[in-house]
């Protein structure tokens, strides 16, 4: 299954003024709402700054109903030394000493005007999502997950 995508321009909010996902679909942008001068405290990529800076970061909905900054860096708790995932967990690293999580890192590239985005490379939501999202259109799980219409996996 394939979900086209759209901007919402004004999105709903929840009580605590932050944007009420429950009500977002799979496919749904918005812009990020912070100040200017607070873009360099959220983790986006040297991609977004260099190519995209004359536009908000763009948040979007996922099939598995988890949220993704598109113009931010990746994530890993995987360890540095052995690879083993999270690795916050205070365990010993067989390599030695504590395991190191790699943490922020790279990001994707992003082309195009939401909501026609594309994003190299895949986008993989780990346990959640692995997929892409090519000229506004998210695609299948390319590991095999199976989702509806709502993005809720079955």
């Amino acid at each position: 299954m394939t979900w086209p995508c759209r901007l919402v321009a004004s999105p709903e909010l929840d009580e605590h003024g932050n944007v009420d996902v429950a009500r977002r679909q799979v496919g749904d942008m918005w812009f990020l709402d912070v100040p200017r001068e607070e873009l360099k405290n959220r983790h986006l990529t040297a991609h977004y700054f260099a190519a995209n800076a004359g536009r908000q970061p763009v948040v979007m909905m996922l099939p598995g109903r988890t949220y993704y900054l598109v113009d931010g860096q990746c994530f890993s708790s995987s360890c540095t030394k052995c690879n083993a995932k999270h690795s916050w967990s205070g365990e010993a690293c067989p390599k030695g000493g504590e395991h190191t999580p790699r943490g922020y890192y790279d990001g994707w590239k992003v082309t195009g005007t939401p909501p026609k985005l594309t994003v190299q490379p895949s986008i993989n939501y780990e346990g959640s999502y692995h997929g892409y999202l090519k000229d506004g259109v998210v695609g299948d799980d390319v590991e095999g997950r199976k989702y509806d219409a709502e993005g809720k996996r079955i």
